[in-house]
């Protein structure tokens, strides 16, 4: 139903029974306050630092190993978080890992994003695209990759995967001279660089803030010890971590 309302341009949110039955009612107002107000165009994120010759992809495929049947889903959006399009592409013969992971082959990528950069172009004719930044939650496979270099030949191209389920764990601890183990989770925004191209972000921690309390601990969920995004980089040559911040 979603990929039928998204092809007509219409705004749908589905609400799940099993979703909303939860012993923790605030859970369930922030995920659906956030869901229209996104939908309603409005902006949640952006980057701090705004670069009007660069765009961002986000990609996500929904597949059906019964019926053999696989979408691609990508997102294109400007660097202030507006000027979304949307392509849906169904995958004849997508690359299957795992029984449950489709990759696109090279030539489904390659007709993919040059959708995706002619819709740039339509929607944004005075900026020239110097910076192509292309984000999913599982790896980029080698046929991938080729087509989506090919698509966006002359652009530098960032790939990254942010993944959001991993083993990594951290626990926080005191300041000298104790240096024992904390009683709260590390703190939000926590990151650590694992090696040249991937870092742990930690977007469920601890916050600190005045408007909270001047020395108490937030920690939404109260107890657990939070599981950090792991960041990946397939391709590019950016250093810096782009930082966001709310609207």
């Amino acid at each position: 139903m979603e990929i039928i309302a998204t092809e007509k341009g219409i705004r749908l949110q589905l609400i799940e029974e099993k979703s909303i039955d939860t012993d923790d009612p605030c859970k369930v107002m922030w995920a659906l306050s956030t869901s229209l107000y996104a939908k309603a165009n409005g902006v949640m994120w952006h980057p701090e630092a705004i670069q009007n010759d660069t765009a961002y992809i986000g990609i996500s495929y929904a597949y059906s190993e019964e019926k053999k049947i696989c979408i691609a889903c990508s997102q294109l959006f400007d660097s202030t978080g507006t000027g979304i399009k949307m392509a849906l592409r169904k995958i004849n013969d997508p690359i299957v890992l795992h029984k449950t992971n489709p990759f696109m082959r090279e030539d489904d990528a390659r007709t993919l994003m040059n959708e995706l950069r002619e819709q740039y172009y339509h929607s944004a004719p005075v900026n020239y695209l110097r910076k192509i930044v292309i984000h999913k939650t599982t790896p980029f496979v080698r046929e991938e990759i080729s087509g989506i270099m090919q698509a966006f030949k002359g652009v530098d191209v960032e790939l990254v995967q942010i993944q959001d389920y991993c083993s990594w764990r951290g626990i926080r601890f005191g300041q000298e001279p104790s240096k024992t183990a904390e009683k709260f989770a590390v703190k939000r925004g926590l990151t650590v660089k694992v090696d040249q191209d991937s870092f742990l972000l930690w977007t469920h921690g601890c916050v600190i803030h005045p408007e909270l309390s001047e020395t108490l601990n937030y920690y939404k969920g109260s107890r657990g010890i939070p599981a950090p995004l792991l960041v990946r980089r397939f391709a590019g040559k950016a250093r810096a971590i782009f930082l966001l911040k709310k609207s």
